[in-house]
């Protein structure tokens, strides 16, 4: 059975210039049935000459620009497990943070 591709309620392909107006990032924002992230499909254009400058898709909760040359994709983080460890020390030393992914426009 097809998962099916449910395009999400304040989904918005307007565009958001960088801090220096230089570049346009598009996102179309979908839902799959069955998986609580989101479905990111970005496309990063050249303003002006709307050449492509990067495109890709991305499983996660955010997409927006870092800084004027990057983009910051932020992962879906599910349900924490329980700790393997009833030492509360060790517990407070993992890294639970989430790990943004910045992505290098300038290459």
């Amino acid at each position: 059975m097809p998962t099916s591709i449910i395009p999400a309620v304040n989904s918005s392909s307007k565009p958001m210039l960088n801090g220096d107006r230089s570049m346009e990032l598009h996102v179309k924002k979908n839902m799959k049935v069955g998986d609580p992230a989101f479905h990111f499909e970005y496309i990063v254009y050249k303003a002006g000459t709307k050449d492509i400058i990067k495109q890709g898709t991305f499983r996660g909760t955010n997409v927006e620009w870092n800084n004027n040359t990057s983009l910051k994709l932020t992962p879906y983080v599910g349900m924490e497990q329980k700790p393997t460890s009833d030492n509360p020390e060790e517990v407070l030393k993992k890294n639970t943070h989430t790990q943004l992914i910045i992505i290098n426009l300038n290459n």
